[in-house]
């Protein structure tokens, strides 16, 4: 890798732990290298993966915001981590080989349920849906992304997304997102609770045959619909969805989300056992640095969440 310096102090003898812990970092510097042994999550057995979700969920509340150094503690945590991280492009490859599925979802729930184990209170932590017709060249890509926010400083709310170059205030990633991704001008956003997954997508009309009755129907329109409510401070096309309004348009973790797949127009899309890996590793996480010893930049073309054009078309 071109231009990276990299340096190691010497300190005390080198452990087990340590040993391992090094051979991660040198093996994402130099991909080539062999594999290290599984981790220490990879050898717990199987569990329920709502079990553990909730177990994570119900951590115990001590903070009310997160100050900047935490917000980039969080955010570095995301990236690089060892289910649903963006450092090192394998590691979606694994359960996303087609391509198509993103796990933006996944990487939003990594954040929620990393915030609520540094003790973030489960209120001071929402997901920020973007619904429309989102794609990074002229052909339509992904129908919806999601990141999750946590509470800062003076009540603002900052996106933790890995996609992005960093921790960002709501209204930031509101504004690069618009950007990058929403061509058209027309995406609608949705302030939810943190348990909010993914929308309701077992029903997705063809443009033509939309009637306007599902939220991830381009032609929803949420300011005619009960339970949607323009989110102060963060400008047009922006709405907070009441509880009742989320249960019935979005699936939830512990309402209806299914760890393992989705069905979309009858048709069954595995998530190769990601949410069950993510969860394992969140409740019993393998030793590891944390430190950014090196900044990695996103994937050029960054994943968000179901590119439904290609469902269909060979695409399970």
């Amino acid at each position: 890798m071109a231009g990276l310096l990299c340096g190691l102090a010497a300190a005390a003898p080198v452990g087990p732990l340590d040993a391992e812990r090094l051979l991660e970092e040198v093996r994402l510097l130099a991909p080539d290298l062999p594999a290290p042994p599984a981790s220490s999550w990879e050898q717990v057995p199987p569990a329920d993966s709502g079990g553990l979700y909730e177990r994570i969920a119900a951590s115990a509340a001590r903070l009310k915001s997160l100050p900047a150094q935490a917000r980039q503690g969080l955010w570095d945590s995301a990236f690089r981590h060892p289910v649903a991280g963006l450092d090192d492009e394998r590691k979606l490859a694994r359960y996303d080989p087609k391509g198509f599925i993103g796990f933006c979802f996944g990487r939003a729930m990594a954040v929620h349920l990393l915030a609520r184990q540094l003790g973030l209170a489960e209120g001071s932590v929402r997901k920020l849906f973007a619904v429309g017709d989102l794609r990074e060249g002229n052909d339509p890509g992904w129908r919806f992304h999601v990141t999750a926010l946590v509470k800062g400083e003076g009540g603002q709310w900052y996106a933790i997304d890995p996609v992005m170059a960093g921790p960002m205030t709501a209204a930031a990633w509101l504004a690069e997102l618009r950007k990058t991704w929403d061509k058209q001008g027309q995406a609608r956003f949705y302030l939810t609770p943190a348990a909010a997954v993914l929308p309701e997508l077992a029903t997705v009309p063809a443009p033509g045959q939309e009637r306007g009755e599902h939220l991830i129907e381009l032609s929803f329109d949420p300011a005619v619909q009960e339970g949607f409510f323009p989110a102060a401070g963060l400008g047009q096309g922006v709405f907070s969805v009441s509880r009742t309004a989320a249960e019935k348009h979005f699936k939830a973790a512990g309402r209806g989300f299914d760890f393992d797949g989705i069905a979309v127009n009858g048709e069954r899309i595995s998530y190769n056992g990601f949410f069950p890996d993510l969860l394992r590793e969140l409740a019993f996480p393998a030793p590891r640095s944390m430190a950014p010893f090196f900044a990695r930049p996103a994937p050029a073309a960054r994943p968000l969440g179901l590119d439904l054009g290609r469902l269909g078309r060979g695409a399970k």
